[in-house]
């Protein structure tokens, strides 16, 4: 384990869950193990996740892995997840997600992942997350744990971190490799907006060379890593009704400018191109996030974007280097 892992799961992981007596834990567990039986044939409906590489998001999971996810969601609110969201359409008395919130998520994004390490990751709150298009491209697969939570911020946090120790530990013993990111924000680092196409062209508000890649080292005990993301997201048609224009010359050309600054696009399961940077210097992103957020409040474009800091980044290693992650800037001088 990392100098850097065994600094950050501190003791403040190591905590005491109140469990209610034995015959009332076994109906819960009982009860949990009747619902994920019962979502094995679930599909996600149309309209949902349409370009996603499982319509039958459950049918190959254990009924264990989803019965300890139903008990992750049963006993804590704000949970996030595509799985979550089917299961709370088929029991609505699970706890719900606020509508704002402070955001606290871990990413997961490596190489094939087996299936019973896919049902250990789903036991642990680590929910598919997948992308059809990802920088780098050798990570086919992605899972996310995350939480939007009012109160309880740090109960859920140390939550996290304990979780994603657990997968860490799994990972070092495991041929999958990868990255996995921390990011909490809080509700005034993401602006919603209801897209517009720009109605004429007007440049944004930063430059082809205002933002220089970073070589960050791949060798071993390195601890250098991104301090923040800009998340810019654009709709496509795929997302059908209200964005029939979302693909026009003016919005290719948008995002041509956005990774002609230095941001890469990703594909969405959801149908939506997102614009990504990842800065070594949080105030650098906390700069362009709120250069770029003026501007598209003002001209339209986006559906939405966000400003995320990363409190802890993981890397495995082959023995030799460490995994790739992609592209970090900065603001050139």
């Amino acid at each position: 384990m990392t100098k850097l892992l065994s600094i950050w799961l501190t003791k403040s992981m190591i905590y005491v869950v109140h469990q209610p007596p034995g015959g009332i834990m076994n109906r819960s567990i009982n009860r949990y193990r009747e619902m994920a039986k019962a979502m094995e044939g679930y599909t996600l409906p149309e309209g949902v996740l349409p370009l996603a590489r499982d319509r039958k998001p459950f049918e190959d999971l254990s009924t264990e892995a989803v019965a300890k996810l139903i008990r992750i969601v049963s006993g804590r609110a704000g949970k996030v997840g595509r799985l979550v969201d089917a299961l709370r359409d088929e029991h609505p008395w699970l706890p719900e997600v606020p509508d704002s919130g402070t955001v606290i998520e871990a990413h997961l994004d490596c190489t094939k992942v087996p299936q019973d390490l896919q049902n250990t990751l789903v036991s642990l709150g680590f929910e598919p997350d997948h992308f059809v298009e990802f920088v780098p491209d050798i990570y086919p697969d992605h899972f996310t744990l995350k939480y939007v939570v009012m109160e309880g911020v740090r109960e859920t946090f140390r939550d996290v971190k304990r979780a994603t120790g657990e997968v860490i530990k799994l990972l070092e013993m495991r041929d999958v490799h990868g990255y996995i990111e921390v990011e909490v924000y809080n509700p005034h680092m993401k602006v919603v907006m209801p897209f517009e196409v720009p109605r004429s062209y007007t440049p944004l508000p930063f430059r082809q060379g205002s933002l220089e890649e970073v070589p960050i080292p791949d060798s071993i005990g390195s601890e250098v890593f991104k301090r923040a993301d800009i998340h810019v997201k654009t709709p496509t048609v795929i997302r059908a009704a209200g964005y029939e224009m979302a693909d026009c010359d003016r919005m290719q050309r948008l995002r041509q400018e956005l990774i002609n600054v230095g941001f890469y696009p990703v594909l969405t399961e959801a149908g939506n191109r997102v614009l990504t940077a990842q800065f070594l210097k949080a105030a650098d992103a906390r700069l362009v996030y709120k250069q770029l957020r003026d501007h598209f409040l003002k001209h339209g474009g986006i559906v939405d974007i966000c400003l995320e800091p990363c409190v802890f980044f993981w890397r495995s290693h082959d023995g030799k280097r460490l995994a790739s992650i992609p592209p970090v800037v900065r603001l050139a001088d």
